[in-house]
């Protein structure tokens, strides 16, 4: 039963990152735009790395081929992203909760981290495509 269970896990953690980069080529023009609102200079471009971060690690955690380095891909992708987009804007500079909705955002990103830590530390688990490195 645990191997279907972090199967299943695995395949939850990865639909955000899938979906998410899937959506980003769809409303790309957008999404730029919004990553300059932010001030992210060289937005297309990283952009384009997102794009490829997300899918490529959400597909090798949901395969799990090579979960661990996608795990850890994502993991550290996540920490720019989650200080730039939710957390400068959930905060003032004194620390003060200025948006309930980012700090949700915050939380639930630091979330996801600890699960793609814990794919990370015990690897992919034995149902995936390919060795888990």
């Amino acid at each position: 039963m645990q191997p279907i269970l972090v199967l299943f896990g695995r395949i939850l953690l990865a639909m955000i990152f899938i979906l998410s980069g899937l959506s980003k080529i769809g409303s790309f023009a957008t999404t730029v735009g919004y990553m300059e609102s932010k001030g992210m200079p060289l937005a297309s471009f990283f952009l384009y790395l997102a794009v490829l971060i997300e899918i490529a690690g959400g597909i090798s955690v949901a395969t799990g081929f090579r979960a661990r380095l996608g795990a850890l891909l994502l993991f550290f992708f996540m920490i720019p992203t989650t200080y730039i987009f939710h957390f400068r804007a959930a905060f003032d500079p004194a620390f003060n909760l200025i948006d309930r909705t980012q700090l949700i955002e915050v939380l639930k990103n630091l979330s996801i981290m600890g699960g793609l830590l814990m794919v990370f530390g015990n690897g992919a688990g034995k149902y995936t495509i390919g060795k888990d490195q």
